[in-house]
């Protein structure tokens, strides 16, 4: 990196703002040049971790991917009436990716919740049937028929109660069990992400990363960790086939009406598609990690001529600045238009749509440490 653009303060790591941090080996490298990002989610290795109920973490609504999937299955039930309604659904839905996220993880709030309480042992059960025991009075009837076989049933009575107190007890202490486990993965993972640890950081994303919404469009992401300060992103996204090439509306009479859409608002909304999957990219890994800049990467897919096998051209390259992004109103922006906020690097055509461009690196953003 050209000197001056990023400070070193220390040989070991780099200070991030608000003291974030990600440390480095040795050599000033990070320990960690990339990883594949899976979209099913989240921890299967750390079984009972209820990652989103101990993060508090919910979702921004309103889903118009879900307005989208669930009008899609009424079509199928119920056919044309639903149509048109469809169309604008899925038009939504592919171009206001970025409008639904989960709310950030608070991870100082995580490192310094208390772990939960082990459960105290009960016994009222035992407690109870006990004092019936101690209590028993026979009467005479009882003195000359079978005293000793009532106070022999309380006695059993008693040890019952016992066995039950017992039995509740262990399944108490098995969810205290669960529930101390998920505060400890939990716990050491936010020190982790707070301390800047590129382990922490890699773990937070595979596991939490909440990046259904691609996979429900067919694309595919990768994430790394390329510098200190930075989070690249490389999203495989739709060819343009996954825009309708039929605008669907009503005529004035009310009738359905079905028209070719014009080349400039069809490579229009393919572009604001590709824009707003880079906010939802960058939305998603900002609610997870304070990193400071996101640089995001979107490739449009095809098969190679020369090698028959598949490949992506890069079409859109921009890098999120975190304030700044976190200052949009996002359910009211132009996906397209928000790109002129950011360092980006995208090159349309209003017949063609979106020409390769050569992606960003961190090398060319000017980036000082505090």
């Amino acid at each position: 990196m050209p000197a001056g653009r990023v400070q070193r303060i220390e040989q070991q790591g780099l200070r991030l703002p608000k003291g974030f941090r990600i440390n480095l080996r040795a050599d000033g490298t990070p320990s960690l040049r990339g990883f594949q990002m899976k979209e099913e989610a989240p921890p299967t290795s750390h079984p009972g971790v209820d990652w989103a109920a101990l993060a508090g973490r919910k979702r921004s609504p309103p889903s118009v991917v879900t307005e989208y999937e669930q009008l899609s299955t009424m079509q199928s039930r119920y056919g044309d009436p639903m149509e048109v309604r469809l169309y604008e659904a899925k038009i939504a839905a592919l171009t206001g990716m970025h409008r639904e996220g989960w709310l950030p993880i608070d991870w100082n709030a995580i490192a310094s919740s208390p772990p939960p309480q082990a459960p105290a042992r009960p016994n009222a059960r035992e407690q109870h049937a006990a004092h019936a025991l101690s209590a028993y009075k026979p009467t005479l009837s009882e003195k000359i028929f079978g005293a000793e076989k009532r106070r022999a049933e309380l006695s059993q009575a008693v040890e019952a109660a016992r066995a039950h107190d017992e039995h509740e007890y262990r399944a108490l202490h098995a969810t205290y069990e669960s529930h101390r486990k998920r505060w400890e993965w939990f716990n050491v993972l936010a020190r982790s992400v707070l301390a800047g640890e590129v382990c922490g950081c890699q773990s937070a994303i595979e596991h939490l990363g909440p990046f259904s919404t691609f996979k429900s469009f067919g694309s595919s992401l990768n994430v790394a960790i390329t510098r200190p300060w930075c989070i690249e992103a490389w999203v495989i996204g739709n060819t343009n086939r996954v825009i309708p090439t039929e605008t669907i509306g009503y005529t004035p009479t009310g009738r359905i009406s079905r028209k070719e859409t014009p080349d400039p608002k069809y490579w229009a909304i393919y572009q604001d598609h590709v824009c707003s999957a880079a906010l939802s990219v960058g939305r998603e890994i900002f609610a997870i990690l304070p990193v400071p800049i996101v640089m995001v990467h979107v490739g449009y897919p095809y098969v190679s001529s020369k090698t028959s096998h598949p490949d992506c051209s890069p079409m859109l390259s921009v890098a999120f600045e975190r304030t700044k992004f976190l200052s949009l109103n996002l359910h009211g922006i132009d996906p397209s238009d928000s790109m002129a906020n950011f360092e980006h690097r995208m090159d349309h055509k209003k017949k063609t749509g979106l020409e390769p461009i050569e992606p960003l690196t961190p090398d060319d953003l000017d980036v000082l440490e505090e």
